[in-house]
């Protein structure tokens, strides 16, 4: 027997549409939907072959879905170095939406082959809980989200005249999209969504949280919102300052007020002891710079969704040996110069320097790209980013949960 894995499954296909699209190819022996994909198991590894072969990219109710061959865990081929049976791999930039239903661009090739994430424990060291709730509630959570339906009821599964049930709730959440996280660090940038991300933290005892000011909003660093984020330090769930750095790629607040503000939010997060949270993108001479001038070599740094090359990863690493790179779905995204250069530094890093961010409810992975992203995708990222390191995604995810723990300085 062989499994396939079916990613950005529409909202309207459940099992017995997934069997009526797939069925041709052989027996399915069972089919396990779970939030916008599915495993599919297959009598035979011939009828997985021929299936992934001839849907992969193919388009269903307007959406591109993407077939690969899985592997179970613990198998062979989740080992360090193993070989996949998959045949070679196609690029696949992930799902796009078109106007043309029904219609196929068959590869005659498979992709690579992912991982089923299984029940392994994992976390989240950077995403915007309140962001994606936020996302999850309104109509988006079709295109994002299949609940299953023993957990959710619906008034109708008709394709005409859909209904879903809106997540409202992180404890919805989590049962649905994420059920075996352990933890979560919420990620607060601005004043605008303190008060939901406070509110979340009080009533979520999974939920860690940092508080600061993205540098896309580094003129709303005011006196009276800096004393609302150090009320906030004395939280015992309060974990890290930010995140907080600077960014050249949008210029939203001119490069004077990104670097007077950095360097302010830098001292409290040395004054409170937390972990510092740091954005950066298209300025790593500027942002190397200030955190050289202002922190001590020791200090616990998150390089939050690091897009950045390996030189420039290994010249923080060698001035702070207490950095983690967070590493997100924006890897996946096949886009020339970007996603081919974060996969270098994957390459590079060791595994005790790397984190998962989801980033959530951006960047999420391919081939969920374009959804709203969220924790559950950890799992998905991990994959990736066993197979640039040549290990399993157990591994991947036992470790950087390991490490978010330590530079979190979290107990459990």
């Amino acid at each position: 027997m062989a499994k396939i894995f079916v990613g950005n499954i529409p909202y309207s296909l459940g099992e017995a549409g997934l069997k009526a699209v797939f069925g041709a190819y052989g027996t399915i022996v069972s089919i396990d939907v779970l939030s916008g994909y599915a495993f599919m198991e297959f009598e035979t590894e011939e009828s997985a072959i021929r299936a992934v072969e001839e849907k992969n990219n193919c388009i269903i109710d307007e959406r591109k879905i993407a077939v690969q061959l899985s592997r179970p865990r613990g198998s062979a081929a989740s080992g360090r170095g193993a070989k996949t049976k998959a045949p070679s791999a196609t690029s696949h930039r992930g799902p796009e939406h078109t106007s043309t239903s029904g219609s196929c661009e068959g590869t005659g090739k498979a992709a690579t082959a992912v991982e089923e994430p299984g029940d392994q424990p994992y976390c989240d060291s950077g995403v915007h809980l309140s962001l994606v709730l936020h996302r999850l509630a309104k109509n988006e959570l079709r295109k994002s989200v299949t609940a299953p339906a023993s957990s959710v009821t619906t008034s109708t599964t008709s394709a005409s005249s859909p209904k879903a049930t809106p997540i409202l709730d992180l404890s919805t959440a989590r049962e649905l999209l994420f059920p075996t996280i352990r933890f979560a660090v919420s990620i607060c940038v601005g004043p605008e969504d303190l008060d939901q991300y406070i509110e979340l933290q009080n009533t979520c005892d999974w939920i860690y949280s940092a508080y600061g000011v993205h540098p896309h909003f580094a003129n709303q660093f005011t006196g009276e919102y800096e004393n609302k984020i150090i009320e906030r330090m004395s939280h015992p769930r309060t974990v890290g300052w930010g995140e907080c750095g600077l960014d050249y790629f949008k210029n939203f607040v001119s490069h004077e007020i990104q670097q007077e503000v950095f360097p302010r939010q830098m001292k409290r997060a040395i004054e409170f002891q937390k972990t510092l949270v740091v954005h950066t993108r298209d300025a790593d001479d500027d942002t190397l710079r200030l955190m050289t001038e202002v922190l001590p070599s020791s200090h616990p740094i998150h390089m939050h969704c690091f897009t950045g090359g390996p030189e420039f990863a290994s010249q923080i690493m060698r001035r702070f040996p207490n950095v983690a790179f967070g590493i997100s779905g924006a890897m996946t995204f096949n886009i020339p110069n970007y996603s081919d250069r974060m996969q270098e530094t994957v390459k590079m890093l060791p595994l005790g320097h790397i984190v998962l961010d989801t980033c959530g409810p951006y960047m999420a992975p391919v081939p969920f790209k374009g959804q709203t992203g969220h924790p559950g995708h950890i799992p998905v990222i991990a994959s990736e980013v066993a197979r640039l390191k040549g290990t399993s995604q157990r591994e991947v995810l036992q470790i950087t949960l390991d490490n978010t723990m330590r530079i979190y300085t979290i107990h459990l």
